[in-house]
C-alpha cells in the first residue's frame, strides 16, 4: 500500500514536471528524426544520404553516453538544462537553414550529430533524478508513468511528423522541435533536484577518466545484460526512424 504522505511528497511534483519536460522534448526530437530523414531522402533520392542522416541521429549519442553520465553525476539539473538548450539551438539552426533554402547534407549531418550528443544526457539524468525525488514506495509507479508517456510520444510523433511534413514542410517540424526544447528548458529552470549524498572522497574524477571507467564497468556486466541493454537501445532508436 502507498500512504497519502508519499503521494504528497514535494519531490513527486518535481518529478511530474521533469517527466513532462522529457516527454515534450523527446516528442519534438522524434518529430525531427522522422521528418528530417524523409526530407533528406525526398531532396536527394539517395539511400546513402538517408543512411548517413540516420547514422548521425543514432551513433553520436551512444558514443557520448559515458561522458553524459559524468555530467549528470556532477549536476542533474545542469545537464538537463544544457542538453535541452543546446539541442534546441541545433533545431533552430536547421530551421534557419531551411528558411533561407541553405539546407545541405554537409550542413545537416554535423548539426544532427551535435543534437544527438546533447540529447544523450536526458535518459541518465532522469534515471538519476527519480530516486532522489520520488519516495521508494512510488518508484515503480513513477517509472511506469514515465515509460508510458515516452511510449505514447514515440508512437504519436511519426504520425504527426508525416502529417506536418505533408501539410507544411520540414520547417514547421523544426520550429515545433525548437519550441519543445524551449518549453523543456523553462520547466527544468524552475525545478530543483536534490544532490546525491556526498561520496567518501570529495575529489571529482576527471571527465575522461570517469567516462573510461564507465566503459570498463559496462564491459564487465554479464553478457546477457549487455545484449538486453543494447537491444533495448536499438529498439528505442528504431522507433524514431521513418518506415
Amino acid at each position: 500500500m502507498i500512504d497519502a504522505r508519499s503521494a504528497r511528497h514535494p519531490g513527486v511534483h518535481t518529478f511530474a514536471w521533469l517527466c513532462a519536460a522529457q516527454i515534450i522534448s523527446l516528442t519534438g526530437s522524434q518529430l525531427t528524426s522522422f521528418g528530417l530523414g524523409v526530407f533528406v531522402y525526398q531532396r536527394t533520392a539517395s539511400t546513402t544520404a538517408y543512411a548517413w542522416t540516420v547514422l548521425c541521429i543514432v551513433v553520436p549519442g551512444i558514443v557520448a553516453s559515458p561522458f553524459a553520465g559524468m555530467l549528470v553525476d556532477r549536476s542533474v539539473r545542469g545537464a538537463l538544462l544544457g542538453g535541452h538548450a543546446a539541442a534546441g539551438l541545433c533545431s533552430a539552426m536547421l530551421a534557419l537553414l531551411v528558411r533561407f533554402d541553405a539546407l545541405r547534407l554537409q550542413l545537416v549531418l554535423p548539426v544532427v550529430a551535435l543534437a544527438s550528443i546533447c540529447n544523450a544526457v536526458h535518459a541518465p539524468a532522469l534515471s538519476a533524478a527519480i530516486p532522489r525525488l520520488v519516495p521508494r514506495g512510488l518508484l515503480a509507479r513513477a517509472n511506469g508513468v514515465l515509460e508510458l508517456g515516452l511510449s505514447v510520444g514515440s508512437v504519436a510523433a511519426p504520425a504527426a511528423a508525416a502529417a506536418i511534413l505533408a501539410a507544411g514542410g520540414i520547417w514547421y517540424i523544426l520550429v515545433i522541435d525548437a519550441i519543445t526544447f524551449l518549453l523543456a528548458v523553462a520547466i527544468v529552470f524552475f525545478v530543483r533536484v536534490p544532490r546525491a549524498p556526498a561520496a567518501e572522497s570529495s575529489e571529482r574524477p576527471h571527465l575522461w577518466k570517469g567516462a573510461r571507467d564507465g566503459w570498463r564497468s559496462g564491459a564487465s556486466i554479464h553478457r546477457v545484460n549487455v545484449v538486453s541493454s543494447y537491444l533495448h537501445g536499438v529498439l528505442a532508436e528504431l522507433r524514431t526512424l521513418p518506415y
